[in-house]
């Protein structure tokens, strides 16, 4: 909520921002995929419940399977946006069904109920991810761990989620210290000093530790070097108590001891993931000027953390409340809201709804957050009050009313139970509402008040222009990409400058200086293309395609206002050069030094052992695996490996293969997730082949919508809202083909989109030619789906439905679609391959603006209509 500073905002400054658009594009049907794949997994525990003891195998396992595969789409789509962290959590529960598949008895309905509880805490994060104030993934921490133990994970910590790369460093201020060599006595010390810190959690044995750390640094070089120089910041924390000591740490403590032995031995190999580890808690030390941290601090700059606030990993933050009952509370604020306002006006027939709207309310706020009665009974009290009057309230009873609305639409907006602001200022409105049912004095209204208002007031006034934007922007593509189709007729220019001054005057007001420049530009080019001279050179000269460009930026930072007003205004800028707006995503926190991407390698196994390419056979390689697989918490691996290296000492050929087989599937069963972001998305076949699984079904899902509302239109042709779900069916089409890179498609279904919006603009019935082209297109696409899911669509062709479509929309001539395309094509065996110019492949699925921003969808991001991009000139409406 923003009615409060969060104690987790910032946590993690160094990690880059922006590109957050296609995160906003897949939110929905990541919401919805997550959701199907839980209930699947409750509906196969409860009927599995019942079965138990009597016949397990009769229950359908295949909804099992279904939900595997769905939440695998899920952790592939959010990796593909940049949500890594994310990723590894649904990656642990697509893992955990994995094991259900195997182990069916294990799918209890408690198990299920954990992972469905995962699930909210996930979309809570994500969503959270695209607010003003994002939040640590740390707080995911508790739903982590369980997942991953129900699916069996060797490792389990909470630095998995913490989405810093990895990358050597030399820290520089080190205290000095005499240079020590390994010894018997450095490991005495080292051995005393681990011992006491995980028996009794002695500061001091963590300052010794930390003693020695420097001494090894100072008697090392390179990497090894950096290695005791974090050791030494590490249990420098602990010894000052600015980390807790928990599990977590008491078991880096044992594997700090571990990697020196290793390296007394002579083995200079470290372990990444050690590292990182250590690192993880210097981070998540409590800042403390009073406290004699060296070490510690050297660390911190050396790595760029200076930014970074602890956050307590322990604490759940996400997944606190069902997300359905949020939503509910959402649309239960906004209907009390008008009848409230009426009835405080004198409007007696809204008493009954008001009052009984209130109680709904109650409900919903006790239900959030059971720690709200005092608000929940004063609110109560007042509406009782009211009911028994049968009058309209008092002015003090309506104000105190109105600001406990208002308070609770601005919480819900982003609901975070666990603010401290928000339980104290419950408190704050009990007592007003208590003091005006009491007829006593209210209090003056509070300065945290004052900006709750102003800040609401803000948020409606941006949703409002932003929808005026988007209207406009609309308008101003549609009549562009008219003259870009037929440049001679130059009559439909004549009202899109003054539509650009408009958005000019509206942007420079909202601060969006670049975007104010865009447009003042665009505007002078438009005016050029309206001179005759000028109308030939522009298609030639790229104007026209720097204009879509532009237009296709523009509407996306259209869209990232409704979200993120802030990050609007940093993402996107005017290329003068270029003569191009555009978004440039991507960026590094101000302030922060920039984390190399120099990541670890996710086990720190398989460059020091190469298990998976060139397996070790010695017993001093099968060693260093065991010792490696021990420092990074893969107690499996360590077990295989020591296994494999007795077997190797014994000269036993044939269990030294058995053993070293056992040892690769180990290996390649518990790789953990890689710690670091992935720079660029890669997609492999089998991700080429989910994706267009998913065009399919969807498309199959929306040519079904769209024959029904053509259904419907037959009864009534002037039903707009029909109309409107006719035209999102060819939106759709549209979107999700070109994402799975089916251009051709894609081209067909803006055809037929392009029809629907020039109808809906003249507000013009569905008459019976409308009603036929559409019908023809939805049967051809659902020939083409076919088609393709045959690998027989090398004859289809975007032309027929263009011809037939613009011969309508241009001339009102209906035309029939050409034969051809209502025919099942022949064979090509050509894979689709990405249209040039469309969308890339990070943005998996098209999220229709009008579904999305209905009510009753309870969706509070926009989704966006276009990525940074280049766009076909005569394709500018994105609408």
């Amino acid at each position: 909520m923003f009615i409060g500073p969060s104690s987790e905002s910032s946590a993690e400054p160094s990690v880059p921002v922006g590109d957050l658009g296609p995160l906003a594009w897949v939110l929905d049907e990541t919401r919805k995929t997550v959701q199907t794949a839980t209930k699947a997994l409750r509906r196969f525990a409860h009927e599995a419940e019942h079965a138990r003891g009597v016949d397990l195998a009769s229950v359908d396992a295949s909804q099992l399977r279904v939900a595997r595969q769905q939440l695998h789409q899920v952790a592939g789509a959010l990796e593909m946006v940049g949500q890594a962290v994310a990723a590894q959590m649904v990656r642990g529960m697509e893992a955990a069904a994995q094991r259900f598949i195997a182990h069916p008895e294990s799918c209890t309905e408690a198990a299920a109920a954990a992972l469905e509880k995962s699930g909210f805490a996930l979309i809570e994060f994500v969503e959270s991810q695209l607010s003003e104030r994002p939040r640590s993934a740390l707080g995911l921490f508790s739903h982590y761990r369980q997942v991953q133990e129900l699916a069996g994970a060797d490792r389990i910590h909470p630095a998995d989620l913490w989405a810093v790369p990895w990358r050597w460093a030399e820290p520089q201020g080190m205290p000095a210290a005499e240079p020590l060599a390994p010894s018997t006595g450095a490991r005495s010390r080292l051995d005393q000093g681990v011992l006491r810190l995980m028996r009794h959690a002695e500061p001091r044995a963590a300052a010794d530790l930390a003693a020695v750390s420097s001494q090894l640094a100072s008697g090392s070089a390179g990497q090894v070097a950096s290695f005791w120089h974090l050791s030494a910041g590490f249990f420098e924390a602990v010894a000052a108590r600015l980390v807790p000591v928990d599990l977590y740490v008491k078991r880096a403590a044992s594997r700090v001891l571990l990697q020196y032995t290793s390296l007394a031995r002579g083995d200079t190999t470290l372990s990444e993931r050690l590292a990182h580890d250590l690192l993880f808690f210097c981070a998540q030390a409590r800042p403390d000027p009073a406290a004699a941290t060296p070490a510690l601090a050297a660390v911190r700059h050396a790595w760029g953390l200076q930014g970074h606030a602890p956050v307590d990993y322990e604490q759940p933050a996400f997944g606190l409340y069902d997300p359905a009952v949020l939503a509910q509370a959402r649309r239960r604020v906004e209907s009390v809201k008008e009848n409230w306002s009426a009835l405080a006006g004198g409007d007696l027939a809204r008493l009954k709804p008001s009052v009984d709207q209130l109680g709904l309310v109650v409900e919903s706020l006790e239900r959030l957050h059971p720690g709200s009665q005092p608000l929940a009974r004063a609110l109560d009290k007042v509406a009782q009050q009211v009911r028994r009057s049968g009058r309209e309230p008092s002015a003090e009873q309506a104000m105190e009313v109105a600001t406990a609305v208002l308070f609770l639409e601005a919480s819900f907006a982003e609901f975070q139970p666990q603010d401290e602001a928000f339980a104290a200022r419950q408190q704050e409105l009990a007592a007003g509402l208590d003091a005006a049912a009491d007829g006593g004095p209210v209090a003056s209204l509070q300065p945290w008040m004052e900006e709750l208002y102003r800040r609401v007031s803000d948020r409606q006034t941006m949703g409002t222009v932003v929808g005026e934007l988007r209207v406009t922007l609309a308008e101003v593509e549609q009549r562009l990409d008219q003259f870009f189709r037929q440049p001679d007729d130059r009559s439909g220019l004549d009202a899109v400058p003054e539509q650009l001054a408009q958005m000019r005057g509206v942007l420079s007001v909202l601060g969006l200086d670049q975007a104010a420049l865009a447009v003042a530009r665009m505007r002078e080019r438009v005016d050029a293309l309206r001179d005759e001279a000028a109308v030939p050179a522009p298609a030639s000269d790229g104007t026209f395609e720097r204009l879509g460009a532009s237009l296709g930026a523009l509407g996306f930072l259209i869209d990232t206002l409704g979200y993120q007003p802030a990050l609007a205004r940093k993402l996107f800028v005017y290329d003068e050069a270029q003569d191009e707006f555009r978004f440039v995503g991507g960026r590094v926190g101000a302030g922060t030094p920039a984390v190399p991407a120099t990541p670890a390698d996710a086990g720190g196994i398989s460059d020091a052992a190469s298990v998976t390419s060139e397996p070790p056979h010695t017993p001093a390689q099968l060693d260093q695996v065991a010792a490696l697989a021990a420092l990074d918490e893969r107690p499996a691996l360590a077990q295989a490996a020591s296994q494999a290296a007795e077997a190797a000492r014994h000269d036993d050929p044939a269990s030294l293969d058995t053993a070293l087989q056992r040892l690769q599937a180990v290996e390649a069963a518990s790789r953990p997730a890689p710690l670091e972001l992935p720079a660029a998305a890669t997609t492999s076949e089998d991700d080429d082949d989910d994706l267009l699984g998913i065009f399919l079904d969807e498309a199959r899902e929306v040519v079904g919508a769209g024959q029904a509302a053509l259904g419907a239109l037959q009864h009534d042709p002037e039903d707009g809202e029909q109309l409107t779900t006719l035209r999102r069916a060819f939106h759709t089409l549209k979107g999700s083909s070109r994402m799975v890179g089916l251009g051709e498609f894609g081209a067909a279904a803006w055809s037929l989109e392009q029809l629907l919006n020039a109808w809906l603009a003249e507000h013009k019935p569905a008459d019976d030619a409308l009603r036929g082209v559409a019908a023809e297109a939805l049967q051809a696409f659902s020939n083409w789906v076919e088609a393709i899911a045959g690998q027989r669509a090398g004859d289809w062709s975007a032309a027929p439905f263009e011809a037939m479509a613009d011969a309508l929309r241009l001339r009102g001539e209906r035309r029939d679609l050409a034969a051809g395309a209502m025919q099942v094509g022949a064979p090509s065996g050509v894979a689709p391959q990405p249209a040039a110019g469309l969308l890339p492949e990070d943005a998996l699925l098209d999220i229709d603006v009008e579904r999305l921003t209905s009510p009753a969808q309870d969706v509070d991001q926009p989704p966006l209509e276009a990525l940074s991009m280049e766009v076909p000139a005569d394709e500018l409406n994105l609408g």
